[in-house]
């Protein structure tokens, strides 16, 4: 019985000391962090303000859409993101509602410093060129 015990309580440690993939904050890669503006200035969506800890679009007329503040404060949004590589990182804002709603999966490549690749986005078209500002 103690051993049995002692291994359940192993086991529940185990368990909560594993990474959670689902969560409400952003982790982006350093290389990521900055303001980036799409190469085209008649683009649909303008700008990604990606921080330390959030992800932020903004659009032509000045509206933004906060993808850390929409998963917070809503509890049927939470972020899932993957560092693919030492160049790519990939994030998914998921609904966890009953609504049907897609997951909003956007993918960034880095090319450079100044220069990122949108490889995937609902927002928009694949292949985007964002510049650092």
């Amino acid at each position: 019985m103690k051993s049995s015990f002692l291994l359940f309580l192993m086991l529940a440690v185990a368990i909560s000391c594993s990474k959670d993939d689902e969560n409400d904050e952003f982790h982006p890669p350093q290389w990521l962090i900055g303001t980036w503006d799409h190469e085209n200035s008649e683009a649909t969506l303008q700008t990604y303000i990606v921080s330390a800890n959030n992800v932020i679009l903004e659009y032509p007329d000045g509206s933004q859409l906060d993808y850390g503040t929409r998963a917070a404060q809503n509890n049927g949004y939470y972020i899932r993101e993957e560092i693919i590589s030492d160049s790519e990182y990939k994030y998914e804002l998921v609904d966890n509602g009953d609504t049907g709603q897609e997951p909003d999966i956007v993918t960034f490549q880095k090319i450079s410093n100044q220069r990122l690749k949108l490889i995937i986005s609902l927002q928009q078209t694949n292949g985007s060129i964002y510049n650092k500002r």
